[in-house]
């Protein structure tokens, strides 16, 4: 069975989270390598830089956009969305950055939040 996949070009939000993913047409599946899962704390971590021990994700909608960053504080949790403001993550950049050049984020399930993978 082809794999129907969606790419994700410019940016995932942490916030009510990942809103911001746009999709376009994904090259052939069978013209795709699937490298790997892609970090979705690893990217919060990095690129709104979180300390890795410090980071926390969480799932606020079940579907690929619906995940959001944040950080422990001695009193507790700080979220990245606060309802008004959403912080953009790459997950493009941390497919890069996990699997090297030429790599790109894209997801197999809009409705399953666990279904990003990097591929070349």
């Amino acid at each position: 069975m082809k794999l129907r996949m969606k790419l994700a070009t410019v940016a995932a939000t942490c916030g009510f989270a990942l809103a911001g993913v746009s999709t376009v047409g994904a090259p052939a599946a069978d013209a795709a390598t699937y490298l790997g899962g892609v970090s979705i704390a690893g990217a919060c971590s990095d690129q709104l830089m979180i300390a890795p021990s410090a980071t926390r994700t969480e799932i606020v909608a079940w579907n690929v956009t619906g995940w959001r960053c944040g950080y422990q504080t001695a009193s507790g949790y700080v979220w990245w969305w606060d309802g008004a403001v959403r912080y953009n993550i790459n997950l493009n950049r941390e497919c890069v950055r996990e699997h090297g050049a030429g790599a790109w984020a894209g997801y197999t399930n809009y409705y399953n939040p666990y279904s990003w993978g990097c591929y070349r």
